[in-house]
């Protein structure tokens, strides 16, 4: 049995590397059936920024996938999908969606990031065609959109846990924020969120009257650093994305700050544990997925991961992160409600079958997935958080 079920997925993936897709470098699945079968569509960012984590969503989802098809389909019938990278460009990532709904596709898994949503989201709903965004984590991103999803905990619940945490652990109180006004999440962490949560937890916010801040992409941090080591604050908070995350924390060490730091789930998109070595040590973020999970479904997932991941790229994580239960769970909840909707899949009937989609998710709160539930009355997505610590090179949850 286990022989046949390695074969049955080195012809998945082999399948998926000879896919067509606007990207080459973009393994998609696409069974033969799919003129007979149902056809999703991946609009994620294989290249250039966010591209480690869009990876590990492409894993996801083609795991998906290939354990869908090799359970028999969705009544018999097989699940393709087809990719488009977005190359972390919401120019690109409108582009890939309307190709994908040229092409007939059911629904879109994607696109990743908050800039590439806030484009997409209303051509989604021009076009009646759901996408399911998987690190869109701004607050009210998707709110009032019909189409436009997100399987994704939103940054101000993962803050208000992490925190309330981080302040108790280090007796935190007064704070300095660093912030990229640049990135679209980023800065609404920084500007709009941490401010009024550390507020809220009776801690002074010491740079309230003149923000320490940033652009996405900045390399010299000596200035920002040395402003926040003149205001000697209990702990340091960051509105940032992990690459520069990882570079602000380099700076301030260098610099002699020994301070905390703290952030939410942008930090994890990247190698802030694996190669942030001393320096990144006791940071804290959180999440809505951890590594050491109760449910045997998650655990089979991650099993399952570690074993495809490095047969489609042999440069991502062994350790999946959210992103990919995201990605994962995201088909599994397509799939589900093409099941119980009686979608047909037919180019014909294309419309009916995306608003029968649509209309299924909308209602979905009860979803048994590795990291989800279905998605709250703003269409995000319904999660339990964890918060996690850096410890030795990777993240530990300690709550």
């Amino acid at each position: 049995m286990k022989k046949l079920l390695s074969v049955v997925m080195a012809s998945c993936i082999a399948l998926s590397l000879c896919a067509c897709t606007a990207s080459p470098a973009a393994p998609a699945a696409a069974p033969a059936e799919t003129e007979a079968g149902y056809k999703l569509g991946v609009a994620i960012p294989l290249s250039g920024m966010g591209s480690s984590a869009a990876k590990m969503e492409l894993v996801g989802i083609t795991m998906a996938v290939n354990e869908i098809n090799e359970a028999g389909g969705i009544g018999g019938k097989k699940l393709s999908f087809e990719t488009v990278d977005t190359s972390g460009d919401p120019k690109e990532a409108s582009n890939a969606l309307r190709k994908l709904a040229s092409e007939n596709v059911l629904a879109v898994v994607g696109p990743h990031y908050t800039g590439e949503a806030e484009v997409c989201y209303p051509i989604g709903d021009e076009l009646g065609l759901v996408e399911i965004a998987l690190a869109c984590s701004m607050p009210g991103l998707s709110d009032g959109y019909q189409y436009g999803f997100r399987n994704i905990a939103t940054e101000d619940q993962i803050a208000e846990k992490v925190l309330k945490k981080w302040v108790e652990d280090y007796d935190i109180k007064t704070v300095a924020i660093i912030s990229d006004v640049k990135a679209a999440v980023a800065k609404s962490i920084g500007e709009d969120i941490l401010p009024g949560m550390f507020a809220d937890l009776g801690v002074e916010v010491l740079t309230l009257q003149s923000p320490v801040t940033y652009q996405t992409g900045d390399v010299d941090f000596s200035a920002q650093i040395t402003k926040v080591k003149a205001l000697e604050p209990d702990g340091i908070a960051l509105g940032s994305l992990a690459g520069d995350a990882l570079n602000i924390i380099a700076k301030a060490r260098e610099q002699g700050l020994t301070q905390p730091f703290v952030g939410t789930a942008p930090l994890l998109e990247g190698v802030l544990d694996k190669k942030g070595g001393e320096d990144t040590q006791g940071t804290y973020a959180g999440s809505a997925f951890c590594l050491t999970p109760e449910s045997e479904k998650a655990q089979k997932f991650i099993e399952d991961y570690r074993a495809l991941a490095p047969t489609m790229y042999a440069e991502v994580s062994s350790d999946p992160l959210h992103y990919c239960a995201n990605a994962y769970d995201a088909v599994y909840m397509i799939a589900e409600a093409i099941e119980k909707q009686g979608v047909s899949g037919a180019a014909a009937d294309v419309k009916t079958d995306r608003d029968l989609i649509r209309d299924y998710l909308a209602g979905l709160k009860d979803f048994d997935g590795v990291n989800s539930r279905g998605f709250d009355e703003n269409h995000s997505g319904i999660k339990d958080i964890y918060v996690l610590k850096i410890e030795g090179d990777q993240w530990v949850v300690v709550e």
